[in-house]
């Protein structure tokens, strides 16, 4: 069966989400250079507790990253494992948008976070467009799975 553009599209967002949590684990071991490739909120915006999560969350990419590789050399090959890697992976798309958007809704309450605005709202909407892309990617592939697996 003819792999399509959704295919090439999922491919293609493994791989920017692999080179994006990449850069963004420079931050365990030079957060400054963390925050100036975009990957970091400065200390001053988010407090030194937030630096701590997002130093935590940069761990758990670690997971992340084995889930998109696993994911896109099983859905090039077809396999059921590339498949059931791009569920997982898409899960975390989810979950870890839901999860960055809470703590700055609550922490935004406190004395400690001290965000522009303006970085709140683009926050918001890149929070709000990996969402979307991760279901949209979720119902994609589990309607049509024939289309992804050939060992089903």
């Amino acid at each position: 069966m003819k792999r399509g553009f959704f295919f090439w599209f999922l491919i293609i967002f493994f791989s920017f989400n692999i080179l994006a949590l990449l850069i963004g684990q420079v931050g365990l071991f030079d957060y400054d250079l963390g925050v100036a490739l975009s990957q970091h909120d400065p200390v001053d915006w988010i407090g030194e507790t937030g630096v701590a999560i997002a130093l935590g969350f940069n761990i758990g990419d670690i997971i992340q990253e084995v889930l998109c590789i696993l994911g896109i050399t099983g859905l090039l090959r077809k396999k059921l494992y590339g498949w059931v890697a791009a569920i997982c992976e898409l899960t975390i798309t989810i979950y870890w948008p839901l999860t960055w958007a809470g703590y700055y809704f609550f922490a935004s309450k406190t004395a400690a976070f001290q965000m522009p605005e303006s970085a709140l709202i683009t926050h918001s909407i890149f929070f709000i467009l990996w969402f979307l892309i991760g279901i949209s990617c979720i119902f994609y592939i589990v309607r049509n799975r024939h289309r992804f697996v050939t060992d089903f």
